[in-house]
């Protein structure tokens, strides 16, 4: 397929409302049934990516936004460091669900220093959201 990153579609506009001071961030759907969240700072030029279930990154994801990243601002392909987003992690063998909610929380903190990142515990009073 190709990509015009001047069309009217609302990821060109989206690409070309970057700029330097951009930073921006969503909860990507891989695997099928898991949620991870991705922020991307373009002054720090820094791609962050969490994972609620520990896995390492996700190659494609993170190619396209270095991709996406270069064709809109003057930063090159792979200009982006690749440091760890902190994510509550989940036990993957009893929490199969609540990745979407970590996910949202770890953008939530890292968007909104003052928002507290949750924790895992084993507490079953809690539950894994605790």
């Amino acid at each position: 397929m190709q990509y015009n990153p001047s069309d009217s579609s609302f990821l060109s506009k989206f690409g070309t409302s970057l700029t330097i001071d951009s930073r921006l961030g969503g909860i990507f759907h891989v695997r099928g049934n898991h949620w991870l969240p991705i922020a991307i700072d373009i002054t720090a030029e820094e791609l962050l990516y969490g994972d609620p279930a520990g896995s390492m990154p996700e190659s494609e994801v993170i190619s396209v936004l270095h991709w996406f990243v270069a064709k809109h601002t003057s930063l090159p392909f792979d200009q982006l460091d690749e440091e760890a987003l902190p994510c509550a992690k989940q036990h993957v063998q009893t929490d199969w669900f609540h990745c979407a909610l970590y996910s949202y929380n770890s953008l939530h903190h890292y968007f909104v220093p003052g928002q507290p990142l949750i924790q895992h515990t084993e507490n079953p009073a809690f539950g894994d959201l605790g």
